[in-house]
């Protein structure tokens, strides 16, 4: 397969390996858009699982929840502007442990 995609990129190549690659090449975006459309769906959740009729007439639908994880995942590959941030565990302890007004970072400590 690859021998043949490899002589079909050649201009002059013969045109049965031309067109083994032009098949290759759509087949292939084929399968990635394939790919894609599964994980946002995944990724936003409500992909029917289970459908029961039950004798009484009352239908029973089970979805699938958002994946959250692989929402942002996506987000992270597909947006260069965003970018995933871990969570920061805080505790308080002492006299005046209880709610603290927090403060965001200067733009170039956060960046870093």
């Amino acid at each position: 397969m690859h021998r043949w995609r490899q002589l079909g990129e050649d201009d002059d190549a013969p045109p049965r390996y031309r067109e083994f690659r032009e098949a290759l090449t759509r087949a292939c975006a084929k399968a990635c858009a394939i790919l894609v459309n599964a994980a946002m769906a995944d990724a936003v959740g409500g992909i029917e699982t289970r459908r029961v009729l039950r004798a009484d007439g009352t239908l029973i639908v089970q979805t699938t929840p958002p994946n959250g994880r692989l929402a942002l995942e996506m987000l992270a590959r597909m947006s260069l502007d965003w970018r995933p941030v871990k969570a920061m565990a805080v505790s308080c302890s002492g006299p005046q442990a209880g709610q603290q007004k927090v403060m965001q970072a200067p733009a170039s400590q956060s960046q870093a």
